[in-house]
């Protein structure tokens, strides 16, 4: 008789007990698994949907406006632009056309972006005067002509001739005039602004009347003269240079670190010619011989825009290279780039270098020049920037400027599209118009200069404590 308990054994030997709850996960398992694969692709689909109807809504809106500009008055000011913008559309209806609706919807945005500027440009032009306030700082005042009210100043502030501008002991101002150049103007100075025919000059060129202080300025293409009680200084084109003047002693200094200055006081008939890196000095009438000033160091270290961990780092290394003839150096430290109210403001220093203590957080500039035997000080550096930030911790209200960089500056013609990076959180703004700040801190912003010539892009990122960070860039507007 055969052994039926050892045949079901065997049997059963290839076979494998599975519990009913091990089935249940497995179907719960699959069924999500399938669920997340349909969800994925709908998503997809859906995703691809809504960019291919957002880029023809684009591109409707980018046609629409070539329409309505097309023939429009004034539009040949602009018609880099507009072809520009005429181009780009063209680039996208054909990436949609081809089924690439990301690359479609990106440059859609950007032929309407432009096709907007120019149709608000055309609409809404206004004049910036004959000069302009890019930066202030401090107490600094402006004057309509020769009305008795002196207002406080503003960047973007338009100024025209006859209208006076004047600092306070804490204040100084940058302002740019349409014909390129750019005026540093340092505390306790009054000046007006006028024009002026050289003999050189075929038209009367932008300047300034100096009654008293102190002034940089960057000339572009074009001359720029600075007119003083007993002197006029005309800076020639592409020339950097400083002019001052002293109301109670009648002393003057002109200054050329770049460029040529051409001298002519006012009574008497003598003349000078100054010339990179001199200077002449005048007193009353009398106008001195030129004179060689010191170089323009080099910083060494840190590099720009240095990152200092407060919570290591107490003592802060500046150093910088020797200029020949130099028997001594000024250092000035700063949280503003117009170097006004200095944390550090010395000119004692005989060694190369100088050890800053890191008493806080923020952002902070530095700067060097170098004094010779007679006391003569040269040109400043260019300035670096550091950041000290406490990474351990602490009071969040630290007053450290939110983080602000430019990354790309494209240009058409009066059009710029700006892009950069930002602290995520922070409010920003270019030429005081506001900027909206993606997720991750990136943005991209479309800007019409209305007139011709140097320009400034003006970008403010304020934190939600109200620290401000500030980036500049100088363009130039073409013109038609």
């Amino acid at each position: 008789m055969k052994n039926t308990s050892a045949a079901n054994k065997t049997d059963m030997r290839d076979w494998y007990s599975i519990s009913v709850d091990t089935i249940r996960a497995w179907m719960i398992f699959l069924s999500v698994l399938v669920a997340a694969i349909v969800g994925y692709y709908g998503y997809r689909v859906w995703d691809h949907n809504l960019v291919q109807r957002e880029s023809a809504k684009v591109l409707r809106e980018a046609e629409t406006l070539l329409d309505e500009l097309r023939g429009r008055d004034g539009i040949a000011t602009y018609r880099r632009e507009y072809g520009s913008a005429q181009s780009g559309f063209r680039e996208a209806r054909e990436a949609y056309h081809a089924g690439n609706h990301q690359l479609a919807l990106r440059g859609g945005r950007t032929s309407r972006n432009l096709l907007q500027w120019i149709r608000d440009a055309l609409s809404q032009r206004s004049s910036v005067g004959h000069a302009q306030f890019i930066s202030v700082q401090g107490t600094v005042q402006y004057r309509r002509g020769d009305s008795s009210e002196w207002t406080t100043a503003r960047s973007r502030l338009a100024l025209s001739y006859g209208d006076y501008v004047r600092t306070g002991g804490n204040g100084s101002a940058e302002l740019m005039f349409l014909n390129g150049t750019l005026y540093t103007v340092r505390p306790n100075t009054l000046f007006i602004i006028s024009r002026t025919r050289s003999d050189e000059a075929t038209t009367a060129e932008q300047s300034i009347n100096m009654e008293y202080g102190w002034v940089n300025l960057n000339t572009a293409t074009q001359a720029s003269t600075v007119s003083t009680p007993s002197a006029e200084a005309r800076v020639q084109e592409d020339s950097q240079a400083m002019v001052t003047y002293d109301q109670r002693s009648g002393k003057a200094r002109f200054v050329s670190y770049r460029g040529r200055i051409k001298l002519a006081a006012k009574q008497g008939g003598s003349r000078r010619e100054v010339g990179p890196l001199q200077q002449v000095t005048q007193v009353r009438q009398a106008l001195s011989a030129a004179r060689a000033i010191p170089s323009r160091p080099d910083l060494a270290d840190p590099p720009d825009n240095f990152q200092v961990n407060l919570d290591k780092l107490k003592e802060l290394p500046l150093v910088w290279d020797s200029v020949s003839g130099a028997q001594q150096y000024a250092l000035q430290v700063a949280r503003n780039q117009l170097f006004v109210d200095n944390l550090i403001d010395v000119e004692d220093r005989s060694r190369t270098e100088a050890t800053l203590g890191l008493q806080g957080e923020g952002t902070f500039q530095w700067r060097v020049a170098a004094i010779d035997d007679g006391g003569t000080l040269g040109p400043w550096s260019a300035p670096r920037t550091f950041r000290v930030s406490a990474y351990g911790g602490g009071d969040e209200n630290d007053g450290k400027p939110p983080y602000l960089q430019i990354s790309n500056v494209q240009s058409y013609g009066s059009i710029f599209i700006v892009s950069g990076a930002t602290e995520v959180g922070a409010k920003l703004e270019i030429n005081d118009e506001p900027v909206t700040v993606n997720s991750d801190g990136t943005f991209a912003k479309t800007i019409q200069l209305a007139d011709e010539g140097w320009r400034f892009l003006t970008l403010r990122a304020r934190d939600s404590w109200g620290n401000e960070a500030v980036e500049r860039r100088r363009v130039f507007v073409e013109g038609y």
